[in-house]
């Protein structure tokens, strides 16, 4: 009999918000009735329980059906049909596409992840992994004839074929798709326990999940903890006992918890009370829900004025036409969830509300330090909202490095936001980089030059108009043509570096004595927007840098088409 019908649940640290999201994502997912938003959490009937290990799956199945490696060799479909016809009219545009799911189904088939499931699949008349084994890219011979390359190709389609129509039943996509759900997106955030203990890696993971975690949770509900003389550290629930399966700890959430065993220091007196109840254990299992994930990386707003509110803050679609392609965009998706949600308000308005919306992204990559913590502040939010459309532009454009090295402009450009800082270093490096590679400046970068003037503006430090930043653009672009028409166009490389040198260092003298000295050598009268760099340091640098972007510029049609 259960003591308890109705769990309810509230806000609490980011964490735990990120991992009440999760659990309202995924019974919300499953159409959960008796499930109810109020301000502070939610509430649900106990019966929705039932089979969580299942919706628990489903949810992120759904979610991220475009990105999990299963779901590629479903579409390979696509590809083998009438695949030896289309070789044979088009070349060989479609091998390079077969080869790479090839490559990573065979990866994939013969993988311990997918090898531990296998077992599972009692009645499938398929080896996976002997058939993954046999799998062989097509390759052709210098001399081979037209019949042969078709034998080569028969064959590696017949056996694809084979091995696809297998991994489109039922029971196959629910084993190996959770699988890629485990190793893809749970393991970022928790570990070393359930079902990513090692010595549970060739159990039943739905089984194991529901013993864990959703059994211990029906059963804590069933007892009755009035007189227990223990309380839950995070909701202060009561607990009967400081040991599984009546508690637990967090060591098994990621670079979060600490290890009670080994470091006890940490507590009072050596005696660890950081104890949580098995409701708050799988409420933390649904973190991962609560993150928007994307190939290791993941970004969570925890806008916690009103649950509701959070909810919709985290609120992404990952369906195939939505447009997300890439991390970039799903942190632009995030921010305009944010910016849609206080439009109908003026921010400056908002500042309470503004001021407890933490930004927490994700890094697989950084083992240290996994997470990083930002609050959005109204200057930020202010330039994401007004530069919306240059922000977009940048996304996917890179500054080459070296070979192996990129800048993206997005992501440096968002991170300097968030620390408050200006864009003339990222600005100055962007150009001597590409200036120093071919000579060239591209005119992209003049959308960084307006969203750092709005930054400016927000903060209301010595921003200005923007017609003067694109005035001193087209003074530039003239600039060179001046010297085109006098048959001097190899000294431009020169000047600009000189420009280049003297914002870098903020030395307005030699920037102005190397205007002066040009246009006296072309002859002409010096442009008046030349005088705005004499009202400040920022100035000197929009000005400045605009003018160069203009001496440099390859296409006028190019010009702001992040536009206003």
């Amino acid at each position: 009999m259960l003591i308890i019908s109705t769990i309810r649940l509230e806000m609490n640290d980011w964490l735990y918000n990120a991992g009440l999201v999760g659990l309202y994502n995924i019974l919300n997912h499953s159409n959960a009735s008796s499930l109810k938003k109020n301000n502070n959490g939610f509430e649900f009937d106990i019966e929705e329980l039932d089979n969580f290990e299942e919706k628990y799956f489903e949810y992120f199945m759904d979610k991220y059906q475009y990105i999990l490696p299963y779901n590629k060799f479903e579409s390979l479909s696509n590809y083998l049909n009438n695949f030896e016809e289309k070789y044979f009219k088009e070349n060989s545009e479609f091998i390079g596409d077969i080869n790479d799911y090839i490559g990573l189904l065979k990866k994939k088939l013969t993988s311990n992840s997918y090898s531990n499931t296998y077992p599972l699949l009692k009645d499938l008349d398929i080896d996976f992994f002997e058939e993954g084994k046999k799998l062989k890219k097509i390759k052709f011979k210098k001399n081979d004839t037209d019949e042969e390359k078709l034998k080569v190709i028969k064959e590696t389609v017949e056996s694809l074929i084979l091995i696809n129509s297998k991994l489109k039943e039922k029971v196959v996509k629910k084993y190996l798709c959770s699988k890629d759900v485990i190793y893809n997106i749970i393991n970022n955030f928790w570990n070393n326990i359930s079902i990513l203990h090692k010595q549970n890696n060739k159990n039943d993971h739905f089984l194991q999940f529901k013993n864990d975690f959703v059994d211990t949770t029906l059963n804590y509900l069933k007892k009755d903890i009035s007189k227990a003389k223990y309380n839950c550290c995070v909701c202060d629930r009561k607990i009967t006992k400081l040991s599984k399966p009546e508690s637990f700890d967090l060591v098994w959430i990621n670079k979060i918890g600490v290890d009670q065993n080994r470091k006890s220091s940490h507590f009072w007196n050596f005696n660890n009370t950081s104890y949580i109840c098995p409701v708050c254990n799988l409420v933390y299992a649904c973190v991962p829900a609560g993150f928007n994930n994307y190939y290791g990386k993941g970004i969570y707003i925890n806008k916690n004025n009103n649950f509701k509110s959070l909810v919709e803050s985290n609120n992404i679609s990952f369906k195939k036409d939505e447009g997300i392609h890439s991390y970039f965009d799903l942190e632009n998706f995030t921010y305009r969830n944010i910016l849609n949600s206080l439009e109908s308000v003026e921010i400056n308005k908002k500042r309470l509300e503004l001021e407890n919306i933490q930004i927490i992204k994700f890094d697989k990559e950084n083992s240290l330090r996994p997470y990083t913590f930002n609050i959005l502040s109204k200057s930020m939010i202010n330039v994401l909202k007004k530069e919306k459309k240059r922000l977009e532009f940048i996304i996917n454009k890179y500054i080459k490095v070296s070979n192996d090295d990129y800048i993206s402009l997005y992501d440096a450009t968002i991170n300097n936001l968030y620390n408050n800082s200006l864009l003339f270093n990222l600005i100055n490096e962007s150009m001597n980089i590409q200036f120093r590679n071919d000579g060239i400046i591209k005119d992209f970068l003049i959308n960084l030059i307006y969203i750092n003037n709005t930054f400016l503006n927000t903060k209301g430090e010595r921003g200005m108009n923007e017609k003067l930043i694109t005035m001193a653009k087209f003074k530039g672009e003239e600039f060179k043509q001046y010297y085109k028409q006098k048959n001097s166009e190899n000294k431009i490389n020169g000047i600009t570096y000189k420009l280049l040198n003297s914002l870098k260092t903020k030395n307005k003298n030699l920037f102005l004595d190397t205007i002066i000295n040009s246009y006296m050598y072309l002859g002409k009268e010096i442009p008046s927007i030349i005088l705005e760099c004499n009202k400040n340091v920022e100035s000197l640098q929009t000005i400045g840098y605009a003018f160069i972007l203009g001496i440099q510029s390859t296409k006028k049609e190019n010009i702001d088409k992040g536009g206003n």
